[in-house]
């Protein structure tokens, strides 16, 4: 009994932890006025809340779980990535 009790279990979280979720990295935020945003054309700034070198902030589906910082990756075709620094506690 206990082993197909198990075998159920494992196969829940196996199940589980293939549903996909959306992940983000907030590098910064800007709250704009409507007016602002349809004047925004390419060349444009937008300042954002965060200081230069601040962490990033990672979401999975909308909620903050971690924090990171950024780095550009080396080679032929560089990409951005983060490396977690700090995982956020959920707020109840």
């Amino acid at each position: 009994m206990m082993d197909i009790e198990k075998t159920a279990s494992e196969t829940s979280l196996a199940a589980i932890l293939q549903i996909p979720v959306t992940v983000q990295v907030v590098v910064g935020t800007a709250r704009l006025q409507l007016s602002d945003i349809a004047a925004l054309h390419a060349g444009s700034i937008l300042n954002l809340d965060q200081t230069f070198g601040a962490a990033a902030v990672i979401l999975v589906n909308g909620r903050p779980v971690a924090k990171g910082d950024l780095f550009v990756t080396e080679g032929p075709d560089p990409r951005m990535g983060v490396t977690i620094t700090e995982i956020v506690s959920p707020k109840p």
